[in-house]
């Protein structure tokens, strides 16, 4: 081979090793870019946006919502991806799924929304989206997950024609409750006095009546209560319909009718009732007053009547006893029961007449006999009324056969007199003697006079029998002088000279005493028998008095509920929280995540929204409701005042300050601006934190700031006041500064400016450490991490746990490692709360306001 064809293959073959090398020069620095990008977080952007973020709709109504899903990824990586659509306010899927994707790829979902339920509230829906990429030679992925969720509201209100109908039931139902609730007051008022009558007044028949009412009162309330639910359901249209198939005027009327009835029979019970105890006690007094009665029928040996007598009584008494225990079946019996007293009363009345018209006949009889004789005895014979005696007693014998018993008195008033009789007798006696020893008069004990005496008594005897005899022919009545001639006997006297007369009347009268007859009349009558006086029963029935009741209440509620505008989240319902003491309910001020400095310049901000995905999540679980992403177009977007707020729980939301926005045509564009100082990005929380503010309508926030984050917020207090501020947690924030390699290489990968504020001693840093300039209305805590040599001190290989803490804060140490230059750095992995799970607990501790 010539020396030519030798150096040509030599060139070749340099040329061909040097192309090769380059070659692999290039394939080397393409595979440490790729691992580089890894490192520093350029992996995967997740872009979601809703269609519409708020609705507004009416019940009844729907909306299509279209979901846009697309990804960012690095150069020859696919992603794994996996979606959900969940509703939050009922704390169900509705959907879910898998998908890969590429970058540029785009991704589209629909769903049909309508709200939950009729009248006004809110329903919450999500859609959250986690992506991985897929490990490949060309994608030298870690899989890490990415995350990104939307909030979607549907708000719902009644529409014109419900708000109409909703006026129209409760123009109806309004005073119908009130009605109602009168009519409960009557009915109980009326149970009440049943309840309270029935130990002495007999109720059974009206309280089956008032248990009729009361079952048909109670199936009209469950009428009223169903109606009431379809009120509270906000179903305004099925309650009209309701109201208007359902006759409540016409059901309420037949219960009213029957309770005025049926306190009209009260009142009629009770009036009957009493008029019946009168009556009963009217029977049992006539009874008890049948001694009369029964004495004569005993004197005449009138067993019949007799009989008939301890009859009456024993009735009377029998129906009195069971009036007072209420044993009987009705009213209607008790009537019967007397009206045959009344009627065995009147056949006493009726068979009794002649025995008591002869009684008094005779009773009239003696004591004229005994009057007759005192008067002539006294010697005062022009006085005496011999001649009339018999037409005297004619006319109390007449009388009494005209008399109703027992108005007739014939025996008891016989008693009476004879008791009167014998007093007379006793005064005349005493009246005598004394006058006998004032005169000094004796009388002789000899037989003479004896005779004397009794030739006396016997001549005033049958002059009054003979004066008897000559008026009772007088008399032109064949019965009455029949009735009597036994009585009369034949007149006898003795002859008598005038001497002794005298003497002899006076002895008669100092020793004046009843007659034969009168005594053997007496003690034939009195007292009354004992048979009759064991039947005798006190009357003991009292009349019944309407009691007095407590004060009676209706438990009737006699209005309808407002029904305010019912908001669900996490499965819980309750009314929406619209009341101005909504905004400064602390438990529900919203969370804000800020993120830290970002090491690759060239990584989009989306990126940095990531580090919170995990805590974020979580904090759902403790009742946070994970709200996505706010930009600068969140505030252009159309959602109302509040619209967040109105669950009453409390949101949270990932914001970056290197995004801003401005306006092009129409349309506003939101652009990454990453190279401005930390004033700058302070300004722009400004805007995040209103934003979050209105959307809420909180008056104030929490923020949540990791690394750089923390001098963002503590710059936006200083600049702008901590009014707005509730709580400040700071992770890993360079509150004294970065220093050492770190310091060094941090405009290497990041941007200049915000490097600059972060060297220890700047003026950045200064001013923001001025005491006198530190917020005095918020809490301040910080969170370091420590065991990785920083700068030949303590801390999280990027910022020392001395840099890290701040005086007037609450100051926390996490322990944990770091994996060198190029590894994992204690710093980012302090949000990695699978692995940190303490930073998760300082962070809830902090929220709920536990001091450490």
């Amino acid at each position: 081979m010539d020396k030519d064809k030798k150096e040509s293959i030599v060139r070749w073959l340099w040329r061909s090793a040097i192309s090769l090398g380059i070659v692999l020069l290039i394939l080397a620095a393409f595979g440490v870019t790729l691992r580089l990008n890894f490192l520093l977080g350029d992996e995967i952007i997740i872009h979601l946006s809703p269609q519409q973020d708020s609705f507004w709709i009416h019940y009844g109504e729907q909306r299509i919502e279209v979901i846009n899903l697309s990804i960012e990824t690095p150069l020859y990586c696919a992603a794994s991806c996996t979606y959900a659509f969940t509703d939050k306010g009922q704390d169900v899927m509705l959907d879910e799924g898998n998908l890969t994707l590429r970058n540029g790829d785009r991704y589209f979902r629909e769903y049909l929304l309508s709200p939950s339920r009729a009248g006004r509230g809110q329903d919450v829906y999500r859609f959250d989206v986690t992506c991985r990429s897929i490990h490949s030679a060309l994608c030298p992925a870690r899989g890490e997950a990415t995350y990104r969720s939307s909030l979607i509201l549907l708000n719902y209100d009644l529409s014109e024609q419900e708000k109409a109908l909703r006026q129209e039931s409760q123009d109806i139902m309004l005073p119908f409750l009130a009605r109602l609730a009168a009519l409960d007051i009557a009915l109980k008022t009326q149970s009440g006095r049943i309840v309270l009558l029935a130990p002495t007044v007999k109720m059974d028949d009206l309280q089956e009546r008032k248990a009729a009412i009361e079952g048909g009162f109670s199936s009209l309330l469950l009428d009223t209560e169903r109606l009431k639910a379809l009120w509270s359901a906000e179903n305004y249209s099925g309650l009209r319909q309701e109201l208007g198939d359902f006759p409540l005027d016409n059901t309420f009327d037949a219960l009213q009718r029957n309770v005025t009835m049926l306190s009209a029979a009260v009142d009629g019970r009770i009036a009957l009732h009493n008029a019946l105890v009168n009556r009963t006690i009217s029977l049992v007094a006539e009874a008890n007053a049948a001694g009369d009665i029964y004495a004569l029928a005993v004197a005449a040996n009138d067993s019949r009547l007799r009989a008939a007598v301890l009859g009456f009584i024993h009735q009377a008494n029998e129906t009195q006893r069971s009036f007072s225990r209420l044993d009987f079946k009705g009213y209607g019996s008790l009537q019967g029961a007397l009206a045959e007293l009344s009627d065995r009363e009147k056949a006493i009345e009726n068979d009794s007449k002649s025995l008591r018209a002869g009684s008094r006949a005779r009773w009239a009889f003696l004591l004229a006999k005994e009057r007759d004789r005192a008067c002539l005895l006294s010697g005062e014979e022009d006085s005496c009324l011999l001649n009339g005696t018999m037409a005297n007693i004619y006319d109390a014998y007449q009388h009494e056969l005209s008399t109703e018993w027992p108005s007739s008195t014939v025996v008891a008033r016989t008693c009476s007199e004879i008791a009167d009789l014998k007093q007379e007798h006793l005064r005349i006696g005493n009246e005598t003697q004394q006058r006998l020893r004032e005169q000094n008069i004796s009388f002789p004990a000899d037989s003479s006079f004896n005779r004397s005496v009794t030739d006396v008594s016997a001549n005033i005897s049958a002059a009054i029998m003979e004066a008897y005899a000559e008026s009772l022919s007088a008399v032109n009545d064949p019965a009455f002088a029949d009735l009597l001639s036994p009585w009369m006997g034949a007149p006898s006297s003795a002859a008598m000279n005038g001497t002794g007369i005298r003497e002899a009347k006076d002895y008669l009268l100092a020793h004046l005493d009843i007659g034969q007859d009168t005594a053997a009349y007496e003690a034939s009558f009195c007292p009354l028998p004992a048979q009759f006086s064991h039947a005798l029963l006190p009357a003991n029935l009292t009349a019944a008095v309407d009691p007095p009741l407590p004060p009676v209440n209706s438990t009737i509620g006699t209005s309808l509920p407002d029904n305010p505008a019912l908001c669900c989240i996490f499965g819980e319902c309750a009314p929406c929280c619209t009341a101005p003491s909504c905004a400064s309910q602390e438990e529900t001020f919203p969370i804000i995540f800020l993120h830290g400095h970002a090491f690759n310049k060239a990584s989009a901000p989306a990126y940095s929204l990531d580090a919170f995905n995990l805590i974020q999540y979580a904090l759902e679980e403790e009742g946070y409701l994970n709200a996505g992403i706010v930009t600068p177009l969140t505030a252009t977007e159309g959602i109302s005042a509040g619209e967040w707020g109105l669950s009453g729980k409390p949101v949270s939301v990932k914001a970056s300050y290197y995004l801003d926005a401005y306006l092009e045509g129409k349309q506003y564009v939101i652009i990454p601006t990453k190279s401005e100082n930390i004033d700058t990005y302070a300004l722009r929380l400004k805007d995040v934190i209103a934003t979050v503010k209105e959307r809420t309508g909180r008056e104030k926030v929490n923020i949540v700031a990791h690394s750089m984050g923390g001098l963002v917020a503590r710059r936006y207090m200083q600049a702008f006041g901590d009014a707005d501020v509730n709580r400040l947690i700071m992770i890993a924030t360079p509150n004294q500064g970065i220093a050492g390699k770190v310091n060094d290489l941090c405009p290497l990968f990041g941007e200049e400016k915000e490097c600059q504020d972060m060297q220890p001693g700047s003026l950045f840093l200064n001013r923001l450490n001025d005491p006198s300039r530190q917020p005095q209305r918020v809490q301040l805590y910080t969170i370091a991490g420590i065991g990785c040599d920083t700068d030949r001190k303590d801390g999280d290989g990027v910022v020392a746990a001395e840099s890290a803490h701040l005086p007037q804060a609450e100051q926390f140490n996490v322990s944990g490692t770091c994996g060198g230059i190029f590894g994992e750095q204690l710093h980012t992995a302090l949000l990695d709360i699978s692995r940190y799970p303490q930073t998760m607990g300082i962070i809830k501790s902090a929220l709920r306001g536990d001091s450490s």
